[in-house]
């Protein structure tokens, strides 16, 4: 069931961990000239890095794979049943037309 599913691995070149001295990092100039959000809030440098990863990992995702009509995402940090492609092939198998984006 493996050999049914093409496995990717992508490494986002610009993560908070490895540059933590740039944007949005440790970076003074996060909040330069920002009045904040609608309740006053400063930007904060770990969910802005989270929204720019995120972000950044959609695109690339999509943007490798233009013709594929699913993408299963996961980071690297999870751990799967060893039933996990069969469970994703059934349920694949039962979409009918477009359910939440997915066809």
């Amino acid at each position: 069931m493996r050999g049914a599913f093409n496995l990717t691995v992508v490494h986002h070149p610009f993560s908070c961990h490895d540059h933590p001295d740039a944007f949005p990092g440790f970076d003074a100039a996060l909040n330069v000239g920002y009045g904040g959000d609608q309740y006053g809030n400063p930007r904060s440098r770990g969910i802005t890095c989270l929204k720019h990863h995120w972000m950044w990992m959609m695109r690339a995702s999509w943007t490798m794979f233009p013709d594929a009509d699913a993408l299963f995402f996961t980071e690297e940090d999870y751990e799967y049943a060893p039933s996990v492609f069969g469970v994703l092939a059934a349920g694949l198998g039962r979409l009918e037309g477009d359910q939440f984006g997915v066809v």
